[in-house]
C-alpha cells in the first residue's frame, strides 16, 4: 500500500501538472522537456541489477553469512559511483556530437547537460533505496521518492515563461531536487561514514561474483527503459516536437493502468507462488483458486475497466486538458491503453515464468522485444507520428504477450495464467472496440 501510495501520489501530479504546462508554456515546450526527462529516467534509473543485486546478496548465506547489508551495500555504492561517471562521460560526449550534428540553441545545450547530472545523481540514490528496502523503511522511502518525481512536474510551473533559459531554468530546479533526495537518502539510510569505513573492502572475486548476480537483471532493467523511452526519441527525430506532445501525454494517462497492475501482481504472486508450490498440486491440474482469483482480479480491475475508458476517452482527455485538447492525443491514448490492458494479462504470465526459473529466458525476451519495436518504429512512425508510436509500442506488447504465454508452457507444461485462447479473445476485442470508437 505504501508502495502504491509513493506511485499514485507523482501520477495525480502529473495529471494535474500537465494541462497547466501546456498552457503556461505551449506543446513546442512540452515535448523538448518531456524528451529531457525521459532522458533523466532513462539514465537515472540505468544502473545495471546494481540495486536489486544488494537485495540478493544480503540474504545469500554463500556470499553473506552475517546477513548484515553493509557489506553488500558498500560494494554496491561503489559500483554505482562508477557507473554513474561512465553514463555521465558517455551522456556528455553523446550530446555534445548530436547537437554539434543538429545544431541548437544554448538553452537546450545547457539544460539537457543538467539533466545529465541530475541522472547520475539519481543513480547513486539507488543504493540507499535498496538497503532502505532491505529494512523495511517504506513510508520515509516513498515519502522522498513521491517529492523528488513531483518536483519534475512542479519545475515547469515554477519558471517563467518568457525566459530566456527557461529550459535550463527548470532543468535547475530538478537538479536541486535530486541533491536534496540525494542528501535525504543518505541522511535516512542510518549508514554513517564510520560504519562503512569499518567495514572491510570486499575481494575482487567477491565483487565479481555480485556483478553476475546482476547480470539478468540488469540486462532486463537496460532493455525495458529502452523499449518504454525509445520511441519518443526516435518521434522527436524523424517528426517534430508536437508530436512528441501529443504522445507523451497519451502515455502520460495511459501508463497510469500500470500503477493499477503492479499493485495486484504485489498483492497476488506470493498467493500464487504458494499454491504451485504444493507438492499435491500437479502443474498440468486445473488452475487453484488463488490463480483464479488473480486473474479475475486482473480482468476486473484492469482490462474491463481500460476497456470503459477507450470508450470514453474523448470526453474524459477534454475536461482534463481543456484548452490543451487534440483530437491527435485521442487517438494514441485509445490504442496504448489497449496495449496496457493486454500487457496487464502478460504481466501475470510473466510472474509464472519468473516463478519456474525463467529469469533469463525473459531478459532473452526483451531482446527480440527490441528488434520487433525498432522495426515497427522504423515503420509507423514517419506515416503516423504519435499514432504511429502508440501503434508500434501496443502492437509489440501484444507479439509479448503471446510470446511470453509460450515460454511459460514450455517451461513448466503448466495451464495456469491466461491462455493463448483468453489473450487472443481479448486482443479481438480490444481491436473490434478501438474500430468502433474510429468510425
Amino acid at each position: 500500500m505504501l508502495n502504491l501510495l509513493g506511485g499514485l501520489i507523482p501520477a495525480a501530479t502529473a495529471i494535474v501538472c500537465t494541462p497547466l504546462i501546456l498552457r503556461v508554456h505551449g506543446s513546442e515546450f512540452f515535448g523538448t522537456w518531456a524528451l529531457q526527462t525521459a532522458m533523466l529516467v532513462v539514465v537515472g534509473l540505468m544502473d545495471l541489477g546494481i540495486s536489486r543485486g544488494i537485495t540478493l546478496v544480503t540474504f545469500d548465506k554463500a556470499m553473506n553469512p552475517s546477513g548484515d547489508p553493509i557489506g553488500p551495500f558498500k560494494a554496491g555504492m561503489r559500483l554505482s559511483v562508477a557507473l554513474a561517471a561512465v553514463m555521465l562521460t558517455i551522456g556528455v560526449i553523446g550530446v555534445g556530437g548530436y547537437f554539434i550534428w543538429r545544431g541548437s540553441n544554448p538553452d537546450l545545450i545547457v539544460s539537457t547537460l543538467i539533466y545529465l547530472v541530475s541522472g547520475a545523481l539519481t543513480i547513486l540514490t539507488l543504493p540507499y533505496r535498496s538497503l532502505m528496502e532491505i529494512q523495511g523503511r517504506f513510508g520515509i522511502l516513498n515519502t522522498i521518492r513521491s517529492a523528488a518525481a513531483c518536483a519534475v512536474y512542479i519545475a515547469p510551473l515554477l519558471v517563467v515563461p518568457q525566459s530566456r533559459f527557461v529550459l535550463a531554468s527548470t532543468a535547475g530546479v530538478i537538479l536541486i531536487s535530486r541533491a536534496v533526495a540525494l542528501l535525504a537518502y543518505s541522511g535516512s539510510s542510518g549508514v554513517s561514514r564510520e560504519r562503512l569505513r569499518a567495514e572491510p573492502a570486499p575481494h575482487r572475486d567477491w565483487v565479481r561474483r555480485f556483478a553476475q548476480r546482476c547480470g539478468w537483471v540488469g540486462l532486463t532493467n537496460a532493455l525495458s527503459l529502452a523499449l518504454t523511452y525509445a520511441d519518443r526519441f526516435i518521434l522527436g527525430t524523424v517528426s517534430s516536437t508536437t508530436q512528441v506532445a501529443h504522445y507523451v501525454v497519451a502515455s502520460e494517462a495511459a501508463t497510469k493502468i500500470w500503477l493499477i497492475t503492479g499493485a495486484v501482481q504485489s498483492a497476488v504472486t506470493p498467493r500464487v507462488a504458494a499454491e504451485i508450490s504444493e507438492v499435491h498440486v500437479s502443474q498440468k491440474d486445473v488452475p487453484g483458486p488463488a490463480v483464479r482469483r488473480a486473474k479475475g482480479l486482473v480482468l476486473g480491475v484492469v482490462v474491463i475497466p481500460s476497456a470503459v475508458l477507450i470508450l470514453f476517452c474523448e470526453p474524459v482527455f477534454r475536461f482534463w486538458l481543456g484548452t490543451g485538447f487534440d483530437v491527435e492525443i485521442v487517438r494514441a491514448a485509445r490504442v496504448l491503453i489497449a496495449g496496457f490492458a493486454l500487457n496487464s494479462m502478460s504481466q501475470f504470465n510473466f510472474s509464472l515464468l519468473q516463478l519456474h526459473g525463467g529469469e533469463a529466458s525473459g531478459a532473452l525476451l526483451q531482446v527480440v522485444n527490441v528488434a520487433l519495436s525498432a522495426i515497427f518504429m522504423a515503420v509507423l512512425i514517419p506515416m503516423l507520428g504519435a499514432l504511429g508510436a502508440a501503434a508500434a509500442f501496443s502492437l509489440r506488447l501484444a507479439i509479448d504477450a503471446f510470446v511470453t504465454r509460450h515460454l511459460v508452457f514450455m517451461r513448466s507444461r503448466s495451464v495456469v495464467g491466461f491462455s493463448h485462447l483468453e489473450l487472443g479473445a481479448t486482443c479481438v476485442a480490444l481491436i473490434v472496440l478501438l474500430w468502433g470508437t474510429w468510425v
